[in-house]
């Protein structure tokens, strides 16, 4: 059995019984894992799930994945959105070289980032909207709330960084559909492309939304969805 795997599946499962009526919808959306890559040598894997709980607008959007590195530092990230996948929470909590946790949570059109670290606690508040998102450059589960802007083909977004505290305006931008390569297998997937608050990251989508590919060139960075 895979330990870590049962990591999300029992957080999962404890969150539903936790804090969903019985009678609650809950539809799974992704369940993947992800090789990370650094200058094309493997470094670590990320798993994820998403699921959509509950019916109508009282629906939530719940993704989670965790994320082992070669060099023993782990991340478990965490994000609650809207049926139309805008963010409402976000934690990540995270141990290596630095060891804390980040908590965001939206009070009307304001983020509130709190933050706690070996040095001390710090909060931050963000002005918010609807096209503000969470994300965090090498986390593949952020990018799949990028979804509801796949149809815009390109979309001005402000971009929240919570671990480095930033934000910024970012272009996201509809490249073309492409055949991707993943192991030994050609996929076909919609590129795009996120501009600005950093270096260029590109993104590869499937026909139904979930994240094929992610890749920071500049950094070297890559992280491709496993297949069977």
């Amino acid at each position: 059995m895979d330990m870590r795997l049962d990591w999300v599946t029992l957080t999962t499962a404890f969150f539903l019984l936790g804090s969903m009526p019985v009678e609650a919808q809950v539809v799974p959306l992704d369940d993947a894992a992800f090789v990370l890559m650094k200058g094309g040598e493997e470094v670590g894997e990320e798993r994820l799930t998403l699921h959509r709980m509950g019916l109508g607008q009282d629906a939530r959007i719940i993704g989670q994945s965790e994320i082992r590195m070669h060099d023993g530092s782990e991340m478990r990230p965490r994000l609650e959105a809207t049926p139309d996948m805008r963010a409402t929470t976000y934690q990540n909590k995270f141990t290596g070289e630095f060891t804390g946790e980040v908590l965001v949570s939206r009070a009307g059109r304001r983020l509130v980032a709190r933050t706690q670290t070996a040095s001390g606690e710090s909060q931050r508040e963000y002005r918010a909207s609807d096209r503000t998102v969470i994300l965090e450059p090498r986390v593949v589960l952020l990018y799949y709330f990028l979804e509801p802007w796949l149809a815009e083909g390109d979309a001005t977004l402000t971009q929240l960084e919570p671990r480095g505290g930033s934000q910024s305006q970012v272009t996201f931008t509809r490249v073309g559909v492409e055949r991707v390569r993943l192991g030994r297998r050609m996929v076909e997937a919609r590129h795009y492309r996120l501009d600005g608050g950093g270096p260029s990251c590109h993104v590869w989508f499937d026909d139904q939304g979930r994240v094929v590919a992610l890749e920071i060139p500049d950094e070297g960075f890559r992280a491709e969805r496993r297949t069977s």
